[in-house]
This record gives C-alpha cells, structure tokens and sequence, in this order.
C-alpha cells in the first residue's frame, strides 16, 4: 500500500487508517528525503512518554549508529545522527543501517516480542566516544558549516572509516536493547 498524500495515522497495533479505510501493516516506511542540515522529518513523531522527535533532537541529535534513538521503541532511522562520511559512499552506510535493521527485527520476531529500544546508557557511551573522537577532526575546528548544528556541534559526519561503521553494524547487538511483548492496545 501506498499513501502519497492526505491524512494517516497509526495505532499501536500497525494499523494504517484513512478516514474511509483501515487497513493492517506489519512496517510503514516513510521516505522523506531529506534536509541536509536538519534531521527531523517534517511530520510529528511521538516515542514513549509522548516525547516528541524534534524536542529530542532539537539541540544536539543523538542515535545509536544513527540507527536507533532512546524513548522511541520500533523506529529506525537511515541516513541518522553521525552517519554522513566526507570519503565515501553514504549509499554504503544506508546498506550498513538497512543490515542492521534487518537483524533487530529478525531478532525480536525470534523472541516474539513486538517491542525494540535502545537503551539510553548505550547511546550515550557511543556519542560520547563520537563526540571524543570529532573533536581532533578537521570538520570540527572553527567554521560554519552544513554538518555543524546551531552550537557549532557536528551532527552530521561519523568520524571514522566505512570499514568501521560496517563493523560496528555487521552484528546485532541484543545487550544493547530492551526487547519486551506489549499489550497496550
């Protein structure tokens, strides 16, 4: 199914629904494009707690291999925080996220459980370690900048080789997640 334009919303069970038509869904695959200087889609995403995306990220965007982001369970993220390389292909890095994604959810479907999240201390030791290692990188001196959000802060590039974002996505992690069975409707 293909919604282009108009109205649509999901319940918690996948449900896509159109004021005249419901229908059910196991994934919904939104492809927004992009703004190269800000990450948030230009639709509202609410995660746990009813945080939204764009207050989450509105300072400094964090994801875990800018994949995954804490308070948002089942939502995955291509082209995220930190996944922009200045020698490479970003195609290379979207085959790495998609890869990934893969094996969380082959993962969860395995434990038959309907819930993924990151967990939040696993994010923040992985863009600690990012931020460490941008800081001695040219792109992070004293410039205005694309990749740099309104502090100056890069948010954009991953400060290491494609080698080594494939080996940091090439196996699942499942320490690195919360995987739970929901029965909130």
């Amino acid at each position: 199914m293909l919604c282009v334009v108009g109205w649509f919303e999901f319940n918690l069970n996948f449900n896509f629904a159109q004021p005249e038509r419901h229908e059910e869904v196991d994934a919904v695959v939104y492809a927004t494009g992009f703004t190269m200087n800000n990450l948030v889609p230009p639709f509202p995403i609410e995660g746990r707690g009813g945080v939204r995306l764009a207050d989450a990220w509105s300072i400094q965007p964090q994801a875990y291999l800018g994949v995954v982001t804490p308070n948002f369970p089942n939502a995955f993220f291509l082209y995220g925080p930190r996944t922009n390389t200045i020698i490479g292909s970003i195609s290379f890095f979207t085959e790495c996220g998609v890869n990934y994604i893969v094996q969380a959810m082959r993962h969860v479907l395995r434990r038959n459980a309907n819930v993924l999240e990151v967990r939040e201390a696993v994010v923040r030791e992985y863009n600690k370690d990012l931020d460490k290692r941008m800081a001695t990188r040219p792109e992070a001196s004293d410039c205005s900048a694309w990749y740099k959000n309104a502090s100056g802060d890069v948010v954009q590039n991953f400060p290491g080789l494609m080698t080594e974002y494939w080996w940091l996505t090439r196996t699942f992690k499942p320490s690195d997640f919360i995987v739970a069975m929901s029965t909130s409707q």
